[in-house]
């Protein structure tokens, strides 16, 4: 229960049409909301592959509602609230009392089955209460309730019209018998989350997967959870001097694992708590996945369109595992697809190549995005032993290429956002994308390139740009930004647009910026960028920081432990063989290292060796 977010008021934003405020937990496809009062709590249920298509919208539509049910005790009535969002354990825990009556009620989506497990502990006096499912209305949706095999049901569906889908999903409830443990009365029901894309008969299999939830598969069920979270949690870990930070760098991991199922996540993920119809892709939710070691995560986006959005974390999951059936399987095939269409804009005049987009030429994140593209198929197609000819035509681009455009502003030279058209604004974040996420430009560029970044990131306003935060914050530390300057302009950021559950509010991002401090902090501690990787590279070397397992360009997995100024350990280990160009910080002590327990020297700050897979490097402080 170490990053435990706790709730101490009754959610004023839930239900809403955007972020909700509750408490919040999902398995990656079903996603639950605690919403309501003491008495009178309301808990939210909605499904990754529940979506309703709108016109006008994506062909899959929104996530929406299914229903969820109803918690009433009249006996806590105007009682203090207390919720905790348990994010180590992926549970819901809330504490009530009367001071005659308490009641303890664990709430949780079950990581191995679309299965959510509601127990209720009551102490002292015996005190009435009910526990109903309800089912969403509205949208043109239809609904549907009733009793069978002492299963209670509700379904939501929408009918298949003007083209668009059929979607139907049903919430079956189970009431266990109660026990006694000690002087406790415990209440135990199941409830279980199908739609029409997981069983052509959903309602019979949601009734039946119900029904079969007795006393010792619930605490099967359970234990299973509690160890899939763990063995999540044990990919990769951080300890920070600043509690909050660290708290919000695992919040980054868990709403992505928690929207991230069978489908890709939308703008409201699977926390929705009202009818909304936007349905677009939050890639900004990802960009801490890979380094924080999650690339399963990014598991989601398969089968999504060919897009940008998806591109760029396809890309930083090849660079950060160099995963041949994934390229060959999927990654290379998307991103060639996309680098045909992409080839289309380019146009070659005057010895070079532009990019032309209505009447815009050579936006900058448009030139950011096709060296970034051009330059992974290359890379990918040459590891993976094919197409000579696309590894030619990528190179010959690249050579090409426009330069970034720059216009000189206040003085100062600065990213322009077209070569022609647009100048720029301080409320775009796409001034700096080929920073962040782009990876064109970083602390190795040389000092005229970095000059120009930072001036732009100065001109870009983080309270002005809605969903483009999360390119920002780790685009200054790219950049090599005083770190304590970062991390006190981030928590400013927390203060105005962070909700009690760790979400944020902002008008249209959504999910877009809860990986904001997962993907800054990982740049701040390990940064790799061609070929070479960088340990602390923007960091306060007089604060402790100890991470596990964070991973690095050219698959390597990095842990390293930094106090009162020295390094006191670091491990490397490969898992694909790459070279290892390792860049220490400056003035750290004495340092002995070894490579599978054989010394090795070097003359300077930076370790240059070859690798095999499983090689292990140590570094440990004298």
């Amino acid at each position: 229960m170490k990053h435990t977010v706790i709730i101490d008021r009754p959610p004023s934003c839930t239900p809403s049409r955007q972020m909700p405020d509750g408490a919040v937990t999902g398995n990656g496809d079903t996603g639950l909301v605690w919403g309501g009062t003491s008495s009178r709590q309301r808990i939210y249920i909605s499904k990754n592959n529940f979506r309703k298509a709108e016109k006008g919208g994506s062909e899959n539509g929104a996530v929406k509602v299914i229903g969820g049910f109803d918690l009433v005790m009249p006996c806590f009535k105007f009682k203090p609230y207390h919720v905790e969002q348990r994010m180590d354990e992926a549970e819901l825990l809330g504490r009530f009392s009367n001071g005659e009556t308490s009641a303890e009620i664990k709430i949780v989506v079950c990581a191995t089955q679309n299965i959510v497990l509601v127990e209720l502990r009551m102490k002292g006096e015996p005190a009435e209460f009910t526990l109903t499912p309800w089912v969403k209305e509205g949208s043109g949706g239809r609904i549907g309730l009733g009793t069978q095999n002492q299963v209670n049901w509700v379904q939501r569906r929408f009918d298949s019209e003007g083209g668009k889908p059929p979607a139907g999903a049903v919430i079956a409830l189970k009431t266990l018998e109660p026990f006694n443990d000690g002087d406790a009365a415990v209440y135990r029901y199941a409830l279980s989350v199908v739609s029409d894309r997981d069983h052509r008969a959903y309602k019979a299999a949601a009734i039946e997967s119900a029904l079969a939830v007795d006393r010792a598969l619930f605490e099967q069920l359970y234990a299973a959870h509690r160890q899939k979270w763990q063995d999540f949690w044990s990919r990769s870990s951080v300890e920070l001097y600043d509690r909050e930070l660290e708290l919000n760098w695992y919040a980054g991991q868990y709403f992505p694992a928690c929207c991230s199922g069978g489908a890709a996540p939308d703008t409201w993920g699977n926390f929705v708590t009202g009818d909304e119809t936007v349905g677009s892709f939050c890639q900004g939710a990802f960009y801490g996945a890979v380094s924080s070691n999650h690339w399963e995560l990014t598991d989601s986006l398969n089968g999504l369109p060919v897009d940008i959005s998806a591109a760029e974390i396809i890309i930083m999951r090849w660079y950060g595992t160099y995963d041949k059936d994934y390229a060959l399987n999927y990654a290379y095939p998307y991103l060639k697809k996309l680098g045909g269409l992409v080839s289309s804009r380019l146009m070659y005049e005057n010895g070079r190549y532009v990019i032309r987009q209505g009447e815009y030429v050579n936006c900058v994140k448009s030139l950011g995005f096709v060296r970034l593209l051009f330059g992974c198929l290359s890379d990918m197609a040459r590891e993976l032993g094919v197409d000579g000819d696309e590894q030619e035509k990528c190179r010959q681009i690249l050579d090409a290429l426009s330069d970034f455009p720059v216009f000189e502003n206040k003085g100062q030279k600065i990213y322009r956002f077209t070569e022609h058209g647009p100048e720029g604004s301080g409320k775009s974040s796409d001034l700096i994308w080929h920073v962040f996420p782009g990876g064109q430009v970083g602390l190795d560029s040389d000092n005229e390139t970095l000059t120009v970044a930072r001036n732009t990131l100065c001109t870009v306003d983080t309270t002005a740009d809605d969903s483009g935060v999360c390119r920002i914050f780790p685009g200054a530390a790219r950049l090599g930004v005083e770190p304590d300057e970062i991390i006190a302009v981030l928590k400013n950021y927390y203060r105005k647009f962070q909700l009690p559950n760790l979400l944020f509010n902002r008008a249209g991002s959504g999910l877009e910026n809860v990986g904001i401090t997962a993907a800054t902090v990982n740049e701040m501690l390990l940064q790799s960028r061609a070929g070479r990787i960088t340990l602390f590279p923007v960091w306060n070397m007089s604060r402790r920081a100890d991470f596990t397992d964070l991973r690095a360009e050219g698959a390597f997995l990095v842990s390293a432990c930094l106090e009162d100024g020295k390094l006191r350990h670091c491990r490397v280990i490969s898992e694909k063989g790459k070279t290892l160009r390792l860049v220490l910080p400056q003035n750290i002590g004495q340092l002995k290292i070894s490579l599978n327990g054989r010394e090795i020297k070097s003359e300077n700050s930076e370790i240059i060796t070859p690798t095999q897979p499983g090689d292990t490097l140590y570094i440990v402080g004298k």
